[in-house]
């Protein structure tokens, strides 16, 4: 078995684990990422780009939405039934990550709408060939992996995480499988498990949320999304 040792290992990288991954390393941390596909970016590459509010280019868009304001109107939206501290500083801390993001090279066509009556908050990414549309996000999932890469990440590909180490209640490291079957044992001053959410499976939206997908709770229906890593 393979022992690799590391302050940060981080689980899954999709745009979370890329971009937690990056905040360590610019905090000069040794940090390895293990990854069950192929390739960065996750369900991420799907897309277009990120949300934010009160970015310099949803100004120069003359959208004149406030952080403030978009965090009641999502409240509501919601019927406050979900964390408001995590939306507010999710929302508050947009703006600088776009700015960050663009320190890693990537660009951005502009800030647009989701649908004719929304704000001007949807951040989609300038692809490398210029053609805006479906999967250009994947050009910024690849920046922020050139980013990790100079700073001396490590990534396991095709190498899925089976189990997180304790000693006593701690977690203080992980077990992956390569794809030869090859296990490796990693320590780690932290673990950062960032494999997304399962708003594509039913079972688990009814067990944790009471609601029934497709009936009373709405998901954009991203495949892949279906709690694995939970």
């Amino acid at each position: 078995m393979e022992q690799i040792s590391v302050d940060i290992a981080v689980v899954a990288a999709g745009p979370a684990g890329l971009c937690a991954a990056a905040a360590a390393l610019e905090e000069e941390k040794t940090v390895a990422v293990f990854e069950k596909s192929n390739v960065p970016g996750g369900t991420a590459n799907m897309g277009m780009g990120p949300f934010a509010v009160e970015s310099k280019i949803q100004q120069r868009m003359m959208d004149p939405l406030t952080k403030e304001q978009a965090s009641e109107e999502y409240m509501e939206y919601n019927y406050w039934n979900v964390d408001a501290k995590i939306v507010r500083d999710y929302f508050f801390r947009s703006a600088d990550t776009i700015e960050w993001l663009e320190s890693m090279g990537v660009e951005f066509f502009g800030a647009m709408k989701n649908f004719p009556s929304s704000h001007q908050t949807w951040h989609v990414v300038k692809p490398e060939d210029g053609m805006v549309g479906p999967r250009c996000a994947g050009t910024m999932n690849r920046r922020i992996y050139e980013h990790c890469l100079e700073l001396g990440a490590s990534f396991y590909f095709n190498t899925p995480v089976k189990k997180l180490i304790f000693d006593d209640q701690k977690v203080t490291g992980l077990i992956a499988c390569s794809d030869k079957g090859e296990e490796l044992e990693v320590t780690a001053k932290a673990v950062i498990i960032a494999t997304g959410g399962f708003g594509t499976n039913p079972e688990m939206v009814r067990e944790h949320t009471g609601y029934e997908l497709g009936v009373d709770m709405i998901d954009f229906m991203v495949p892949g999304i279906v709690g694995g890593g939970i």
